[in-house]
């Protein structure tokens, strides 16, 4: 019966395989703010924790790629079943003086993803809570990112890192109030800030 039913079997175990596979994507923010030191430790040290424990959820057979937002030009993901080789890269993040995009970071990841074959897909964001890092992604890209994730059965998880403090400053503008400004001698400024 077995022998007979050998086309149909050999279908049946592929499913029972495939959706047990994960392929996943973890962007980690590496910007400037990630420097910033809450408690002990640096919101820096706390993304690898968290990249690190999003990664321990994988078995042997799943795929996984690691993109850093923010900093240096980003090379093209690749996917690979070496989950050590993740780890080390994880380990070896550092933060950097640039801003993060995570318009372009999440578009990458979700293409990246696109062309992955079946399975369970997962896109995790691991970052602190920088406005500017959001800055670039508008209502439209939302809805197609959105839509595209739901095309793929795809789930998105974002892992914050840092305090809950809303502090979050940054100036926007400043200028002389008694203008023109010497050399060597005191002016006043007016200083504009956003608390984010």
């Amino acid at each position: 019966a077995m022998a007979l039913a050998r086309p149909v079997f050999g279908r049946m175990t592929h499913f029972a395989e495939e959706p047990g596979r994960v392929t996943m994507a973890i962007v980690v923010d590496c910007s400037a703010s990630m420097t910033h030191q809450d408690g002990a430790l640096t919101r820096m040290a706390q993304a690898r924790s968290a990249a690190l424990r999003a990664l321990a959820g994988l078995r042997r057979g799943d795929q996984v790629c690691l993109i850093p937002a923010g900093g240096t030009a980003r090379q093209s993901p690749l996917f690979t079943g070496d989950l050590q080789a993740t780890v080390n890269r994880i380990s070896d993040l550092k933060s950097s003086a640039g801003a993060a995009d995570f318009a372009d970071a999440i578009a990458t990841a979700v293409d990246a993803l696109s062309h992955q074959p079946g399975g369970e897909k997962r896109l995790v964001l691991v970052c602190d809570k920088q406005a500017s890092s959001w800055a670039n992604v508008d209502d439209k890209l939302a809805a197609d990112l959105r839509a595209r994730m739901a095309q793929m059965g795809a789930a998105f998880s974002v892992v914050t890192v840092g305090s809950d403090s809303a502090e979050n400053i940054a100036i926007e503008s400043a200028a002389i109030v008694n203008p023109p400004a010497v050399a060597l001698n005191g002016a006043q400024l007016e200083v504009k800030l956003h608390n984010y």
